[in-house]
């Protein structure tokens, strides 16, 4: 009996064993359309993952994180707890002095992961946090390849990877200008590969660290491919006059698939920005003393201090805005409450000598304009170069070499603040988001001046060192210190204004693209007007969102004026209108009125986009824009360049001809325009003409546009509506032929590359 009691005993324990480690080694699963990643539940460690794009599945070796602290190598092993539903999955675990957990969220919509882990320091005495290995995975069956994706600058930081396989792959990273990847090469067995990156940060007892996230996501291949107009940039740069580039010359090419899946990936966890004017943003960038023309203040000019002098031309200045409407926002060109000039000491150092606790000084010339704005409607916003010796009388802030000596730089030679230094960011913070307050701000700007800028010291010699022991980072390399509380300074002024509008002009290029977050736009470029740089480049290889270009509304003539508004449009959700455009936009009122009247109805569609054809090189009107914020693309033969904006079974086409010949637009129509629904289409032309152009295109089809020298089309493509089928418009038999999109065998290799 006892004995039979005992074998019941134990097969019972078995069973009830069995179950449980059934129980746990069931993956939980995180899935979206596109992509599904299993987790083991007792290691918290990604075991494998299916790109449902292409149904091509990796099963992976991997380690949730890893750390290293000032004296050991921290591997999690030990579960303390599991949480998850059908986007999350969290696991804490216990190591020693550490608690640390694990965060994974997949994406309700695009195909992508996101891992986080929140580390607390849970002994008595301080943790040096030096090193964190987000991702160590190895991959069974081998990836046809790893491939590292560095920015397209000569500075080429990495951006991302992509994980080749034969029908599509994954994009992978860390959301940081600051991070390492290391991997094994090609493997006909399994591939692998680790990301890393060094935060350097102390912990004291009872702080937490939470890391950048890194990223996973699927793309499917397309089979037609982007690349960089090398051969076009040496050229240009062969030009005496060229202003100089600092573009890689490194060709790059890639599936557009890859790129997609990026831009994807980021318009999601960069969103758009909600402005106080909802719709199509434009704002007026206004000289101070309004703009240089006869009748107005001759002294009028940009980045100076406001004077007496100055006040009657800015008020004529709003006057002629007030009329033309749709402009909430004067940025007048000056800085903060127009007390100084671009990176010039103020009258007195009175901005300078400004120090937490005391009133930021006020223009009272600038003040009268800013309240005659606002009496029509108008607000104002502040813009400064962040290298000014803000606090000077605040030694302990700013930026120390190793021998203890202050890091100076301009003419005069000053110093400047640590943005490392946790106590110099938090007062940042709270006089900006005291002058947004007090002056009811529209905006916030920010610029650098080189050789000096946001996230680095030095130029061409990019380093950030600082060997300060009171500024809560670690003596020397600080750049993922300075980084993350710019990012942080931007967040909470998002999180407390969501609507003030927050702009980099220049300074944080060497953080592209994570730093842009909550910023509204960028410069594409290390210098103004740099050949070769432009919103294309940025959108396409830095993936950078398109409404987030920086794009510059400067126009001299009537043709000039009407091309840019459109091009405007298509390539952003906002715009700046340069002084000398604005009496040719009231000349041009009513194209002005329906085309922005347009932007604001249909504001969702111009918030995603993708390119068509090649980087618009050889576009005069573009390249004579000064200072060209989308860079300068000079070469003596153009051809077609354009934007596809669609969403589901609808969307539009803008195509621009800058040459001085007809030329024809080659356009499938398909998912590559970003059309995910439908089968067949109707076409209709919105401009030059308001027309039916063909109906029943059928998903797959090529639409072919003959567009005329010099002149821009814009298209709408709809659901068809079944009636009758009207063909489009013969074309010229001997007209040249552009592709939206290239196949490999289209690809002009030999007019592509920088030859040596």
């Amino acid at each position: 009996m006892k004995k039979t009691y005992l074998l019941f005993c134990i097969v019972t324990i078995a069973v009830l064993l069995s179950i449980g480690f059934a129980t746990d080694a069931k993956p939980i699963v995180l899935a979206n359309y596109g992509l599904q990643v299993e987790i083991d539940p007792d290691r918290g460690a990604v075991c494998s993952i299916t790109n449902a794009l292409t149904g091509e599945k990796h099963t992976v070796q991997s380690a949730p994180i890893c750390l290293e602290t000032t004296n050991r190598a921290v591997e999690l092993t030990t579960v303390t707890n599991v949480g998850h539903d059908e986007r999350n999955a969290h696991f804490t675990y216990r190591e020693n002095n550490l608690t640390i957990t694990v965060h994974y969220r997949i994406d309700p919509v695009c195909p992508f992961i996101e891992k986080i882990a929140d580390i607390r320091n849970v002994s008595d005495t301080e943790v040096v946090l030096k090193e964190v290995i987000l991702e160590r995975m190895e991959f069974t069956p081998a990836l046809q390849s790893i491939y590292p994706h560095n920015d397209p600058s000569q500075m080429e930081w990495l951006i991302n990877l992509f994980l080749r396989d034969r029908k599509g792959g994954f994009y992978c990273g860390i959301e940081t200008p600051i991070y390492r990847q290391w991997n094994k090469g090609i493997s006909p067995s399994s591939s692998w590969l680790q990301l890393e990156y060094s935060p350097n940060c102390v912990l004291l007892p009872g702080e937490s660290y939470q890391t950048d996230p890194s990223f996973l996501g699927a793309y499917r291949k397309e089979g037609v491919y982007v690349f960089k107009e090398l051969g076009k940039l040496q050229a240009a740069m062969n030009d005496p006059q060229a202003i100089p580039s600092a573009l890689s010359l490194r060709q790059e090419v890639l599936d557009w698939g890859e790129v997609w899946g990026m831009q994807d990936f980021m318009n999601a966890i960069q969103p758009p920005q909600e402005f106080y004017k909802p719709g199509y943003y434009v704002r007026a960038v206004a000289m101070v003393g309004g703009r240089r023309t006869g009748e107005m203040d001759p002294n009028a000019g940009f980045h100076i201090a406001f004077g007496p002098e100055h006040v009657a031309g800015s008020k004529a200045f709003v006057d002629e805005i007030a009329q033309l409407g749709r402009i909430p926002h004067i940025e007048w060109a000056t800085e903060w409450f127009g007390v100084g000039g671009y990176t010039n000491p103020t009258p007195d150092l009175v901005l300078e000598r400004a120090m937490p606790g005391s009133p930021t000084p006020v223009n009272p010339y600038w003040k009268e304009v800013v309240d005659y704005a606002r009496s029509k409607g108008i607000r104002t916003g502040i813009f400064e170069t962040v290298t000014r010796n803000f606090a000077m009388e605040k030694r302990e802030w700013k930026v120390l070499q190793s021998d203890g000596t202050a890091w100076t730089w301009g003419d005069p030679a000053h110093p400047v603040n640590c943005w490392g230094n946790p106590d110099y960011a938090k007062w940042r913070l709270e006089i900006t988001s005291r002058a947004i307050e007090e002056m009811d701000l529209y905006m916030v700007a920010w610029d650098a001046f080189v050789p000096a800028d946001w996230t680095w010291l030095g130029w061409p010699d990019l380093k950030m060192e600082c060997y300060a022991t009171n500024h809560g980072h670690l003596p020397g390399d600080i750049r993922y210190a300075a980084y993350r509380n710019i990012q942080w300074f931007l967040d909470q002024l998002k999180e407390r204004y969501p609507k003030v509008a927050l702009r980099i002009a220049s300074g944080a290029t060497t953080a592209y693209p994570w730093i842009m977050k909550n910023l509204i736009e960028y410069h594409p470029n290390f210098y103004d007007g740099e050949t070769g740089a432009s919103f294309w480049l940025s959108y396409n290889f830095r993936f950078l969102p398109m409404r987030k270009s920086g794009i510059l509304f400067s126009a001299s003539t009537d043709e000039q004026f009407r091309w840019l508004l459109l091009r405007s449009i298509s390539t952003s959700d906002h715009v700046m209108l340069w002084p000398d455009a604005v009496p040719l936009a009231i000349r041009n009122k009513a194209f002005w009125d329906r085309w922005l009247s347009w932007a604001d109805e249909h504001i969702e569609y111009l918030r995603v986009g993708r390119t068509l054809f090649r980087e618009p090189w050889g576009d005069k009107v573009v390249a004579s824009m000064p200072p060209a914020l989308e860079g300068r693309l000079p070469a003596p033969e153009s051809s077609l360049h354009g934007t596809a904006h669609c969403i589901g079974d609808h969307g539009f086409l803008f195509v621009f001809n800058p040459s001085g010949g007809l030329r024809v637009g080659q356009i499938p129509v398909n998912h590559w325009l970003g059309l995910s629904k439908g089968d067949s289409f109707d076409i209709r032309i919105l401009y030059p003409d308001d027309k039916v152009y063909a109906t029943g295109i059928c998903r797959g089809q090529n639409l072919h546009v003959a567009v005329a020298p010099a002149s821009a089309m814009v298209l709408e493509l709809s659901k068809s509506n079944g009636s009758e089928s009207i063909s489009s418009p013969d074309i010229p038999k001997d007209a040249p032929i552009d592709r939206a999109f290239l196949s490999w065998e289209d690809i002009p290799w030999t007019e592509i590359q920088w030859r040596p």
